[in-house]
């Protein structure tokens, strides 16, 4: 096919794609619908569906702090394409094949990255958690063209800056920055008294501007309240005794904590120790992203524990969403655990993968290319077990609705869990900033 007439098809599926209210909305489990594995006419012309495996690589941390959520990253993954590999494969006929690789610092992450759509001839890509990784891997995707869906890192910096009209990089998780506002949100919603908040970040991009977020936020919601102590260790700490110490001194009413992965594990564990939370109140902006069985029955009742502004395994309530009940089903008898927040985004980024290969060959009637999915994906709206995700078209950034909760020891979980009773759920228009707008200049037009 000529440059010129896949140019005309891509603008085809575009406009196809935005017809019908401008969403294509598919449901994600294991009775996905699939598009008839058969000879399909386009132009005239019979082109059948390539027989070769599809390879997606995924890219996380397998080891080290980092892998407390990289590993679940890649738990999600593989149980979509064994979900859709079951069905027949995509379109029922073109099964998923898995290339996975290590995430670590950025240099390697680039190289690994490179080998992955070189080397391995990889035709997607899910995957990547810190944002400094996703800085850096989204030019290199835009300059190879491969389509690449980040499942996390999300900075706002790289729709922002970096790639301000991205033609093949998505992002499935909600802006970091999200994670911020939601959290000092819950933090008036809950604990409205609190009068001098302590505060520790990882020495990263994500630490930063959660802090710049959280320092806005608490301006705007509790302009009574003093910041009284930051801490920033860097990353994968493993010692925090001497934030702590400062930060006791300090007598904080309430201590906000930006850590992520097994650096939160870590620090909640020492600071137990050092009696912290005796006389403070525990706020975690991204600490029950972890699988839950990571968390012992001595986190401090009533701390609010944040899920990356995205998914807790338990929310929407199983017996109100029959796709997360089916998700958790389906995940534990895989894997013999529960999800954590990144299980859940690998999972959707597949099939909201899927969902768009599928949606292009519908309209095309041949197997698409990149542009072409790039088209049917972006727009696009999928429902995920933790509830409906949208891939907005200018930039390329899912939304959804951010929830929080705060943590309570049951009788029937053998860890802490969200109270779900009693869960803040937050509308996506209100606390995610439209494209083009800085989380910290959203908060101050509220």
């Amino acid at each position: 096919m000529s440059s010129q007439s896949k140019l005309a098809r891509r603008e085809f599926i575009k406009y196809a794609v935005a017809a019908g209210a401008g969403l294509a909305v598919g449901r994600l489990s294991a009775s996905y619908p699939t598009a008839p594995a058969q000879t399909h006419e386009a132009s005239g012309k019979e082109e059948t569906i390539p027989e070769e495996n599809v390879k997606v690589g995924v890219q996380t941390f397998f080891s080290g702090p980092g892998a407390v959520v990289g590993e679940c990253l890649y738990k999600g993954a593989v149980l979509a394409a064994e979900q859709i590999n079951q069905r027949g494969g995509i379109l029922g006929k073109r099964k998923i094949e898995i290339v996975a690789r290590d995430e670590a610092g950025v240099e390697q992450t680039v190289k690994e990255f490179r080998r992955l759509a070189i080397n391995d001839k990889v035709d997607y890509y899910v995957g990547a958690i810190e944002s400094v990784n996703t800085i850096a891997l989204g030019p290199e995707a835009e300059s190879l063209g491969l389509l690449t869906i980040f499942v996390d890192g999300g900075t706002e910096r790289l729709f922002e800056e970096i790639l301000a009209k991205p033609r093949v990089v998505f992002r499935t998780s909600n802006i970091d920055t999200v994670d911020a506002f939601t959290t000092m949100n819950a933090v008036a919603h809950w604990f409205s008294d609190a009068k001098r908040v302590a505060q520790i970040y990882p020495d990263d991009v994500y630490g930063q501007l959660t802090h710049e977020v959280v320092e806005a936020s608490l301006k705007k919601l509790l302009p009574e309240a003093e910041s009284v102590y930051t801490g920033w260790p860097p990353l994968f700490t493993t010692d925090y005794s001497p934030h702590i110490t400062k930060l006791l001194e300090t007598k904080p009413d309430v201590l906000v904590i930006g850590l992520w992965g097994g650096d939160f594990l870590t620090f909640y564990k020492q600071a137990l120790a050092y009696g912290v939370f005796k006389e403070t109140r525990l706020v975690s902006t991204y600490g029950f992203s972890a699988p839950p069985h990571y968390f012992g029955k001595d986190l401090p009742e009533g701390s609010i524990m944040g899920a990356h502004a995205n998914y807790y395994f338990l929310y929407p309530p199983w017996e109100r969403s029959e796709r997360n009940r089916e998700f958790n089903r389906a995940y534990y008898d895989m894997w013999n655990e529960y999800p954590g927040t990144h299980a859940e985004l690998a999972y959707s980024s597949m099939m909201a993968l899927v969902q768009a290969i599928e949606r292009a060959y519908s309209i095309a009637g041949s197997w698409p290319d990149v542009g072409e999915v790039a088209e049917a994906l972006a727009g696009s709206m999928v429902e995920a077990p933790g509830g409906y995700l949208y891939y907005r078209r200018e930039d390329h950034q899912a939304v959804r609705n951010p929830p929080i909760g705060r943590a309570v020891n049951k009788e029937e979980w053998p860890f802490p869990v969200w109270d779900i009773d009693d869960v803040l759920q937050l509308p996506a228009e209100r606390y995610i900033p439209p494209p083009g707008v800085k989380m910290v200049d959203w908060i101050k037009m509220l």
